[in-house]
């Protein structure tokens, strides 16, 4: 299934689809980050199992329709 297709309802999370695609996009971005990459590593964010999966659901930003969003 397609990462875009699990994404969860706003009555679900709270959120709007803009407001989470935001959120999302500002994560994805904070990532180019080595300092910030660094402090998970630290906090031994990358050994949980739920994280990893949330890394593997932003795997979706590789899509161009999305990664025109990303700034450098």
């Amino acid at each position: 299934m397609e990462a875009t297709q699990r994404r969860q309802s706003p009555a679900d999370t709270g959120c709007s689809h803009e407001k989470r695609f935001v959120l999302e996009l500002e994560f994805v971005q904070s990532l180019a980050s080595p300092g910030y990459l660094q402090w998970l590593s630290q906090n031994r964010y990358f050994e949980n199992s739920a994280f990893l999966s949330y890394l593997d659901y932003l795997q979706y930003w590789k899509q161009p329709k999305y990664s025109k969003f990303l700034v450098r």
